[in-house]
């Protein structure tokens, strides 16, 4: 039953008739296709991505066609889609004859993730001798850098590490806490203390 024109013959069923000939009669029947495309699914779910959507992240949705079987749908959006939000494309089934339906899907993007690559320089700080660590006024906040060249103030939890009462130089180093921020390179916060002995 594909689409296409076909010929086809008959016997002639003849009584007390002669057909030295071998006459047949003759058909020309024209199969032709107007249903369009029925979608194999009645809505396209959301995809969500992160940053960018490419084609490639897409499984192509089909439809199914009475003639031409299984179609794949094609699109006229641009990809990557970078724009944070909602967008909708339109895909298109098309069968041999020309016959299309559309169905339309929502495509999500969300934001990157910024990426923490630079920690402030802090300034030091002077304690006097036999300061306890938990009585040292320690920065609560740092500045980070992020890879798109914004800056955040981030808060700190700071680490005694090899820091003592006695007098001398230390570093100590702090965690930075971070929501939805890559920190791949571990960076940290570092402040130098310097404790003297101020008194006689």
């Amino acid at each position: 039953p594909s689409t296409g024109i076909y010929t086809i013959s008959g016997t002639l069923n003849l009584t007390g008739i002669e057909n030295p000939d071998n006459l047949t009669a003759a058909l020309t029947i024209t199969v032709r296709d107007t249903e369009d495309p029925v979608p194999s699914n009645q809505s396209l779910t959301d995809f969500t991505g992160e940053c960018q959507v490419n084609l490639y992240d897409l499984t192509l949705p089909t439809a199914n066609d009475n003639c031409s079987g299984s179609i794949t749908g094609t699109t006229d959006a641009t990809f990557p889609i970078t724009t944070v939000g909602t967008t909708t494309i339109t895909w298109t089934y098309e069968d041999d004859e020309g016959n299309s339906v559309t169905q339309n899907q929502d495509i999500i993007v969300e934001p990157c993730p910024r990426i923490a690559v630079s920690v402030e320089q802090l300034t030091g700080i002077t304690a006097e001798c036999s300061t306890l660590f938990s009585d040292l006024t320690l920065p609560p906040t740092v500045e980070v850098t992020f890879d798109n060249s914004t800056n955040q103030s981030v808060s700190v939890t700071w680490q005694a590490g090899n820091y003592n009462p006695s007098t001398g130089i230390h570093t100590i180093s702090g965690t930075l806490n971070l929501t939805e921020i890559e920190n791949p390179d571990n960076l940290m916060a570092t402040l130098t203390i310097t404790v003297r002995d101020t008194e006689d």
